[in-house]
């Protein structure tokens, strides 16, 4: 089935399936589904952005179907280096032996360099090693970010 697997950008035929796989994603992710004020805003940035080329919305297709997405934004870290947040993957559950997280990350990889991003970072939930423990993304632990809410 692997052959069959076309990597695409997001484009207006295919948002409401990347909708309903991002949605996916949330709660496999989260354990809980989208609240709507996140999801009206991700969708308004979506729509905004998906033909930005400083933004990537990369799918992986079968078909009509979306199999799995990455998603990649432009981040302001105050330093010198042009950098990119690196702000999902997703493989759909009964896709994930086809080797489509790898070249998903493949693919962003090499989106990155060619527009001239010099870092990739990623955020994790405290405690979570989900991005550490995928030896095959070359990520390291740089700092850790803390929040609390104002009440």
């Amino acid at each position: 089935m692997a052959q069959n697997i076309k990597y695409r950008l997001l484009d207006e035929e295919f948002f409401p399936k990347f909708v309903t796989a991002f949605k996916a994603f949330v709660l496999e992710t989260e354990k809980h589904e989208i609240e709507p004020r996140r999801a009206e805003h991700f969708l308004m940035m979506t729509i905004a952005n998906m033909k930005n080329p400083q933004y990537l919305f990369l799918l992986a297709t079968i078909g009509k179907r979306v199999a799995g997405f990455c998603l990649m934004f432009p981040y302001d870290d105050a330093s010198e280096k042009k950098t990119v947040l690196w702000n999902g993957i997703y493989v759909k559950p009964d896709m994930r032996t086809a080797g489509i997280g790898q070249a998903l990350f493949d693919n962003a990889y090499a989106w990155s360099k060619q527009t001239g991003y010099q870092r990739m970072i990623a955020f994790e939930e405290f405690g979570s090693k989900k991005w550490l423990r995928k030896k095959r993304f070359p990520f390291v632990p740089v700092r850790q970010i803390i929040q609390m809410e104002v009440k």
